[in-house]
């Protein structure tokens, strides 16, 4: 055979594979998308039917929480990583030299298919043996038995994608990061790799099994925590999967602690039960509502009305856009999807007014910070289900930071136009035409077009807030009338594919954020059966130190956090250690679900990682954008350190002034 032949065949057992994993991906996603539709509709039809005709779809909780969510979570989470949207933190990764990157990547997809062939081999048992006893859930005696087969099948296919992928181009990502939000794919560059990186990759590997080595041990089960904390570490800074990285440390800690039984036992039957749950189920309409309101356009209407209104400010267009990221927070819960809408519409209208590119960018990078505060929320929905507090009390917590947010904000841009009003074009007539007042009618047409936007603002927070409906019938109702408009405004360009498109997205980002709470939830168990959690409690509340002062130096740790890491990672390390502190402090839970959510909001602006950052200067080099104006890495950069010193004053305003965040909740609770 020659070698021109066994490159051909190489070549097409390598298209083969690439065919067979997307084949995968595809179809499972597109089941998920679909039961993302149904959960919508029944949801739908049973709150309607319960609410006006007293007459609800039996069985639709226990159908939604025992089928539905388990079901496409797990399909999900298959398509996430065919579509390689798994969440990592590529600390060091990211200056690894390609052989580096390419050992870490193997280690990496043979772990997670380890992890994946344990979770199929155990959860087959545990499902024979419910099929054996028909084994059923719920008041109404729903037979789970057959959705509980799922979870082998989708770990064996997981199995089966991660070490396709080893044959596969683009394992390590060497070039650029592919973004997906919300139907966008962005390119976003990555550092250039430095030379080397392989001594410091076998480094962490080997201090990796050195550590889970030392967790069997004879030692106390609190060192044996600890070291699950210092492998999870390790693990992170390898570009492990995050959900991965929580998950084999919790395993092995209970296995060390307690025996392999218990181990067994949560292989079999954790990832079923641990995504088995009707107030998760909220996740999935509040994704698919953020994914049919992007398609639909709206983000440019809400800033056009913004500007139109707000332009005569001193800095009005930068004000103008504060206040549209504050609306699109409140209709699609996403900072990447604002933020990315806003840079393509905003920057280069601030540029044509004559704004310097570091106050154009500043504004568009602030307008995101309400994102995951306004609901919809996901993080605060992840947030309250870690925490076990009220998913409907924990967004409308967020309402009164998000909106304060936005307003500290435009009273930073209108004093900078005041104080510097060359950086916002002014006293410059030939750059400042653009700017100059619109007419009344003009005013009140932009405001019209938004009407779709305070519609559901309407439906998601007065829902809420009235208790009409529960958190989830909420998001599915936003949904369903976000799909309508949808419908409304693609109808030229073929909406169905549009609206099946999205519930795709949403079935796929629902998969890998549930991945990660599973993660969590492990971590949080390992964390108990150590008694680390309860030795941390006990050690801060020794400390004998007023709750402010605590969370001011709980604020200077998050900071750090974010120059590495991204929210959700961020919130999933940190929450399941601090959860048991805050009793004893006199922090409330819900209180704390909103100071989270903000600083992991800044984590994806603060350098070295700053995806958020990386994303705005992605968009500012289309010339479209930046109007010949070049704006560089750096120049990006700097507009972060002139949003923290604000920033950090609002969570001052935050820990001096808890009611911002309780005052909603706790008139809900009186209403």
């Amino acid at each position: 055979m020659t070698a021109i032949d066994e490159s051909t065949r190489t070549r097409t057992a390598t298209a083969e594979l690439a065919r067979g994993v997307s084949v995968i991906g595809r179809t499972a996603g597109v089941i998920a998308g679909i039961t993302v539709v149904v959960l919508m509709v029944q949801v739908i039809l049973n709150a309607l039917g319960r609410r006006f005709l007293a007459s609800p779809i039996t069985g639709t909780l226990e159908i939604s929480q025992f089928w539905y969510v388990p079901a496409l979570v797990l399909l999900g989470m298959i398509s996430a990583q065919a579509r390689n949207e798994q969440l990592r933190v590529g600390l060091f990764f990211d200056h690894f030299a390609p052989p580096a990157k390419r050992i870490v990547a193997t280690a990496t997809n043979l772990l997670f298919a380890a992890l994946a062939v344990g979770f199929a081999w155990y959860s087959v048992g545990r499902s024979l043996e419910y099929l054996s006893i028909g084994k059923t859930e719920g008041s109404l005696g729903i037979p789970i038995w057959p959705v509980t087969f799922l979870v082998p099948v989708s770990f064996v296919l997981m199995a089966f994608v991660l070490i396709a992928q080893l044959f596969l181009p683009g394992l390590t990502a060497v070039e650029s990061t592919q973004i997906e939000e919300e139907g966008l794919s962005l390119t976003v560059p990555d550092p250039d790799p430095r030379r080397g990186g392989v001594a410091l990759a076998v480094t962490l590997g080997a201090g990796a099994i050195l550590v889970a080595g030392v967790m069997f041990l004879p030692i106390d089960r609190l060192a044996v925590g600890l070291c699950g904390i210092g492998l999870m570490l390790i693990l992170i800074f390898l570009r492990v999967p995050v959900a991965v990285a929580l998950l084999v440390p919790s395993f092995l800690g209970i296995w060390a602690i307690r025996g392999f039984r218990p181990v067994e036992s949560l292989l079999g039957d954790s990832a079923y039960t641990s995504v088995a749950s009707w107030s998760l189920s909220v996740i999935p309409m509040f994704v698919f509502m953020g994914l049919l309101v992007w398609r639909s356009g709206v983000a440019r209407d809400l800033y056009a009305a913004a500007s139109e209104w707000l332009r005569w400010l001193p800095a009005g267009l930068a004000v103008g856009t504060n206040v549209a990221g504050a609306g699109m927070g409140a209709v699609s819960g996403s900072t990447i999807g604002t933020t990315y809408a806003l840079a393509r519409i905003g920057i280069p209208e601030m540029l044509k007014a004559g704004y310097t590119p570091r106050l154009a960018v500043t504004s568009v990078m602030t307008a995101g910070l309400p994102g995951q505060l306004i609901p919809p929320s996901v993080l605060l929905v992840i947030y309250a289900g870690i925490a076990e507090t009220s998913i409907g009390q924990q967004l409308i917590a967020g309402v009164l930071p998000g909106v304060l947010v936005a307003v500290v904000f435009s009273i930073y841009f209108i004093l900078l136009g005041v104080i510097s009003p060359a950086s916002s074009g002014r006293g410059i007539p030939h750059r400042n035409q653009v700017a100059t007042g619109s007419s009344r009618r003009r005013r009140w047409a932009a405001l019209a077009r938004i009407w779709p936007v305070i519609l559901l603002i309407v439906i998601v927070a007065g829902g809420m807030f009235s208790g009409i409906f529960t958190a989830t019938e909420v998001a599915a109702v936003a949904a369903f009338v976000a799909g309508a408009l949808a419908l409304w405004r693609l109808w030229r360009t073929r909406p169905i594919r549009e609206i099946l498109a999205a519930a795709v997205d949403a079935a796929t980002a629902t998969g890998a954020i549930m991945f990660l709470v599973f993660g969590a939830l492990m971590l949080t168990r390992m964390l108990s059966v150590s008694g680390f959690s309860a030795a941390l409690a006990g050690v801060i509340t020794s400390w004998d130190v007023s709750p402010v002062l605590f969370l001011i130096l709980l604020l200077m740790v998050y900071l750090v956090l974010g120059t590495f890491m991204e929210p959700l990672p961020m919130m999933l390390l940190t929450v399941p250690l601090l959860l048991p502190t805050l009793d004893g402090i006199g922090v409330s839970p819900i209180w704390f679900g909103v100071f989270v959510v903000f600083l992991g909001e800044l984590a994806i602006l603060t350098p070295p990682v700053g995806i958020l950052a990386s994303i705005i200067h992605t968009i500012a080099q289309d010339p479209a954008v930046n109007q010949g104006v070049p704006i560089t890495l750096r120049e990006v950069f700097n507009a972060v350190y002139w949003v923290m010193p604000f920033a950090i004053l609002f969570a001052l305003l935050l820990i001096l002034f808890p009611q911002i965040a309780t005052a909603l909740p706790d008139l809900m609770l009186a209403t």
